[in-house]
């Protein structure tokens, strides 16, 4: 967990991250240059979950080498 404290909210305790991922980590299905260094770190204070509808069938992740768990939304 991660606690900060938001001016005006108080503080909070933070156990989930939750992110998209192309667009926003990857680029064509690829990850960016350092989000898997960063997922891993991250992964030590929260649980972290990618989101993605693969559209495109690119999004290229190796769930056993990252810390996370992959949702994949199908439409």
């Amino acid at each position: 967990m991660i606690g900060i404290d938001i001016l005006g909210f108080g503080p909070f305790r933070l156990a989930h991250l939750v992110s998209d991922f192309t667009g926003t980590l990857a680029c064509d299905g690829i990850p960016l240059e350092g989000v898997t260094e960063m997922i891993r770190e991250i992964s030590g204070h929260l649980a972290v979950h990618i989101l993605t509808a693969d559209t495109c069938g690119t999004a290229r992740l190796e769930p056993e080498e990252l810390p996370c768990t992959v949702h994949i939304w199908k439409s």
